[in-house]
């Protein structure tokens, strides 16, 4: 038998999923800044102190639960335990190589904010301030990486938001530009040369 307390939770659960899907789909159809909350809350035919109820800091927190849903689908726990750290670079290739095909797969969503948020540094730094757990998960293979080479003496603590946001910045570019770094593997030759160069110098 199923308590009420469960059943709570599940119907909490699926008004939560509701939102999030239609709030995707007006910020894919309409922008980040020309989505409300009132318009989401109307077309659910929920009010929007329900909406706040699931997502109190509003729309970015509609961002950093889309976060999670990539995070989760990346399985990164299994990937740590898979790459291969025979080398340094290659295995940075590796993790890098990841970030891009989640980029991918969310293109349409990430192209939707890619104006309104990701290429205006305050406003991403506000989300990045927001989803820190979210963040420390995301760098975990690179954390792992980073205490396979300790000779290699880079640093990541502190550089975390500097990190991201350039990986970001340059991966959103090359692929809502159509290739405009040149091929995938160019890409990631230029984030690794990036992300080295950011880890080995005190910012």
């Amino acid at each position: 038998m199923v308590s009420e307390n469960t059943k709570d939770i599940e119907e909490l659960s699926h008004m939560k999923r509701k939102i999030l899907r239609e709030a995707e789909r007006l910020i894919i159809e309409k922008g980040y800044s020309n989505t409300s909350l009132r318009e989401i809350a109307r077309n659910l035919d929920i009010s929007p102190g329900t909406v706040l109820y699931h997502f109190n800091n509003g729309k970015l927190e509609i961002l950093r639960e889309y976060l999670r849903t990539a995070l989760n689908d990346l399985n990164l726990a299994q990937f740590v335990q898979d790459l291969d750290y025979d080398s340094f670079d290659e295995t940075l290739r590796d993790i890098l190589g990841l970030t891009l095909k989640s980029h991918r797969k969310y293109r349409e969503f990430a192209a939707a904010i890619e104006i309104e948020i990701l290429s205006k540094p305050d406003s991403f730094r506000k989300l990045l301030d927001l989803i820190k757990p979210e963040i420390q998960i995301a760098l975990a293979p690179l954390k792992v990486l980073l205490k396979r080479f300790p000779d290699k003496n880079y640093k990541l603590e502190g550089k975390e938001k500097e990190l991201i946001f350039a990986i970001d910045a340059l991966t959103h570019r090359h692929i809502f530009y159509g290739n405009f770094f040149g091929s995938d593997s160019d890409l990631i030759n230029l984030l690794v040369t990036v992300a080295k160069a950011i880890l080995e110098n005190d910012l």
